[in-house]
């Protein structure tokens, strides 16, 4: 779990004049998501250098422009379409 100032920079508002009282007011909720979301981004980052397993859960898109995108998608839908025959 992340400190208050640790999430400030996390968000990047530590640079607010208010940025306490924004912490502050997240629901606990809120506040486990944005945990979450962190760890997942360092689970992710050592994913991609081949220093740790794929993070379950979650869809990791890496391609680079909407076309590879759609491609990815369109065999991801193939994939799970029952096979007809």
């Amino acid at each position: 779990m992340m400190t208050d100032r640790q999430l400030a920079v996390y968000l990047n508002i530590l640079d607010w004049p208010n940025w306490e009282e924004a912490i502050k007011a997240f629901s606990p909720q809120r506040r486990a998501s944005f945990d979450r979301m962190a760890d997942l981004e360092k689970e992710i980052d050592l994913w991609a250098q081949g220093l740790g397993p794929k993070p379950t859960g979650v869809l990791i898109d890496s391609a680079r422009t909407p076309s590879l995108a759609k491609g990815r998608i369109q065999r991801l839908l193939n994939r799970n379409r029952p096979q007809k025959g």
